[in-house]
């Protein structure tokens, strides 16, 4: 869903990663290595289980880890500038 956290979260990962939106299959849940959900009050959320999958050792993985930190940097930086 479109969101303000999202469209953040996309453009600070678009200068890192490819990015590609679309839906996904449920089958496709085996061959992620990462998955997370943005929200405006929780921000980037990691997901290391997806029913009985169990998703990078349980662990949030180094590229979600990267969006989590640039995206509190973005925000501590909102904060100060006013922008």
């Amino acid at each position: 869903m479109p969101g303000i956290t999202r469209q953040v979260v996309l453009k600070l990962a678009e200068a890192e990663f490819e990015i590609e939106i679309r839906d996904i299959f449920r089958d496709e849940v085996r061959l992620m290595d990462e998955v997370f959900l943005t929200s405006s009050n929780k921000e980037v959320v990691p997901v290391v289980r997806m029913d009985e999958r169990i998703l990078n050792g349980g662990k949030p993985g180094q590229r979600t880890r990267r969006l989590m930190q640039r995206f509190a940097d973005y925000t501590q930086q909102y904060g100060k500038t006013g922008n």
